[in-house]
């Protein structure tokens, strides 16, 4: 099955209803089979996981986000096709749109789903969706075909290996203990990791392992029928039962050489996800170096920088007091300055005083007959020559 989503490298063109009638194996639309088909998946999830919210990022006809939100489960779809946005059951309609997976996306989930979706994408865009996914959940349950080059919108088809290395440079690794086959043979749960990378690839080797011993087994067990086969033919012309065990036997073994040749493919995937882990801690062991050097320049910085504050902050705290006491002698001068002129108002009060009085006095003996007499004694004196 092949979904359109956003930023396809094709456009949004293709994905019209030619493609989801002819392209997508059996004709896709919302009938019994796929109604059934993403009602297992949501089963799982709902039973699996349990979010509460979700985003089905490549939708296409929203039939994903039906059954979720049939289960209580806040779900919601975007997708590139114009044309499969359109045909959303009317009733999920509003919890679908049309966009880009590759750009910003809005909110918080606890789960993103893409099924069969970064196929679709070019390169750089596929990794800008799994950048934006990685920026808005913690999980993400994520299957691309890793081999079917025939459907002509295919235009990043990559081994498992390839979106484990771009999931982790998110610091998202393999849920190793979570089998997500009830989607597709590929598909792989990854989730954000805050487990130091000695646990993670502590994980990484129990699971390779168990496959590991599988694939011992498997190929003990194809010499076992491989050593059987060869008997029967030592043994002449078989009769009917033998043909049918040897065909049998022959089936067996074909289906036990390419669960061994599955079983080195996971090896090899694990053995390169080895590689990576080990390359990752080699930089968060550089980058830690890095931030302690850092850190031993930031605090001599801080250090130096405490000691030209508190040299700044006392002579600060010098020149503020010697300015405060500046002003408290000034105050002090001022006072007496006050001091000074309320006396001399007062002594001026005093005097004014004094002259009105003594202005009045005379003015009243200038009035007086004594004075008039006096004045009239001090003329005839005069005349006569006499002292007055």
């Amino acid at each position: 099955m092949s979904r359109a989503t956003g930023a396809p490298a094709v456009g949004d063109d293709p994905f019209d209803a030619y493609y989801f009638a002819n392209c997508c194996g059996r004709p896709y639309r919302r009938d019994d089979h796929w109604l059934a088909f993403f009602g297992r998946i949501a089963e799982r999830i709902a039973t699996d996981i349990r979010p509460r919210r979700v985003l089905d990022a490549g939708c296409a006809l929203g039939i994903l986000v039906e059954t979720l939100r049939a289960r209580g489960i806040d779900a919601h779809g975007i997708d590139i096709s114009s044309y499969a946005i359109a045909n959303v059951h009317e009733p999920i309609r509003p919890f679908c749109r049309q966009g880009s997976i590759a750009s910003e996306l809005t909110g918080r989930y606890d789960l993103i789903v893409s099924i069969e979706v970064l196929e679709h994408m070019a390169a750089r865009d596929g990794e800008e969706a799994i950048a934006n996914f990685c920026r808005h959940a913690d999980d993400v349950l994520f299957s691309s075909t890793p081999s079917d080059h025939r459907e002509p919108s295919h235009v990043n088809v990559q081994p498992a290996e390839y979106w484990a290395e771009q999931f982790a440079r998110h610091g998202f690794y393999r849920d190793v203990d979570f089998d997500a086959s009830f989607i597709t043979a590929w598909a792989v749960r990854f989730r954000r990791s805050g487990e130091p990378l000695p646990r993670i690839v502590r994980d990484y080797e129990r699971r390779f392992a168990a496959l590991e011993a599988a694939r011992n087994d498997t190929r003990a067990f194809s010499i076992d029928v491989q050593r059987d086969l060869a008997r029967e033919r030592e043994r002449g012309t078989p009769d009917a039962s033998d043909v049918v065990q040897t065909i049998t036997l022959q089936q067996t073994l074909t289906h036990l050489s390419e669960l061994a040749r599955a079983l080195d493919h996971q090896r090899l995937a694990l053995l390169e996800s080895r590689q990576h882990l080990e390359e990752e801690r080699q930089a968060v062991a550089e980058h830690r170096l890095t931030l302690e050097r850092e850190r031993a320049v930031f605090e001599r910085e801080r250090e130096t920088s405490r000691v030209w504050r508190d040299r700044e902050v006392g002579e600060l705290r010098t020149s503020i007091e010697e300015t405060h006491a500046h002003l408290n002698r000034k105050v002090l001068a001022l006072d007496a300055l006050e001091a000074q002129a309320a006396a001399l108002r007062v002594d001026a009060a005093r005097l004014e005083h004094d002259l009105r009085f003594a202005r009045e006095t005379i003015a009243r003996m200038e009035q007086s007959v004594f004075w008039r007499l006096r004045g009239f004694w001090a003329g005839v004196s005069r005349t006569f020559g006499r002292p007055t």
